[in-house]
């Protein structure tokens, strides 16, 4: 059976805390001293930095991985990404802001899409 493993992007962030409560389970820390098992599944909770006991190439099954975290992490691109896909979400423009008035345009359609 899988075991969730839940690697919060803080230690302090409390819906990770909570979840791992609700669970049964542990929060990791990126530096820490956690062995990876092969029945554990790491769950993700905002963290786009690879732990120091990841190993490059290894079996390690992520939710999430850190590299998915830290595309989604950076909105602006997250939505670029998702017009190239023809994923419906708002229409950004790939020229850059360049004054007060067009970004405030581009967060009222983000925020009221």
């Amino acid at each position: 059976m899988k075991k969730v493993i839940v690697y919060p992007h803080h230690m302090r962030d409390s819906t990770a805390k909570r979840f791992a409560e609700y669970f049964g389970t542990k929060r990791v820390y990126p530096d820490g001293n956690y062995k990876y098992k092969d029945n554990h599944v790491i769950l993700n909770w905002g963290n786009s930095y690879y732990p120091s006991w990841y190993i490059e190439g290894s079996a390690h099954s992520f939710c999430n991985t850190p590299r998915a975290v830290g595309g989604a992490i950076d909105k602006f691109n997250a939505l670029l990404m998702f017009n190239d896909w023809d994923i419906p979400a708002p229409q950004v423009y790939k020229w850059p802001i360049n004054n007060e008035n067009t970004f405030y345009a581009l967060l009222d359609e983000l925020l009221y899409y």
